[in-house]
């Protein structure tokens, strides 16, 4: 992500917000149609061999990602859960 600014005059300023508006949809249209096409001819729609590309590829990289979503799953969900049922008992 990188900052930018346009700088337009107030006449112009809805023609270019629709600019602005065409190109992004017509990037995420490009980015979604290659992903849709990665995710069928290298993981051939297969989540787990999506998983293990990653961890070839990365695997402190998923390891810090395991460990972190792991950690985040237990503090908003498991915690609660363990709170509710202690207080309840």
């Amino acid at each position: 992500m990188d900052y930018g600014a346009s700088w337009v005059r107030d006449e112009d300023f809805l023609r270019a917000r629709e600019i602005l508006r065409t190109e992004s949809a017509l990037y995420a249209a490009r980015a979604r149609a290659k992903w849709e096409r990665q995710w069928r001819t290298e993981y051939k729609n297969s989540t787990l061999r999506w998983f293990a590309y990653r961890s070839f590829r990365s695997p402190a990289g998923t390891i810090v990602r395991v460990f972190l979503l792991t950690l985040m799953v237990s503090a908003f969900v498991v915690y609660p859960l363990w709170h509710v049922v202690r207080k309840a008992i």
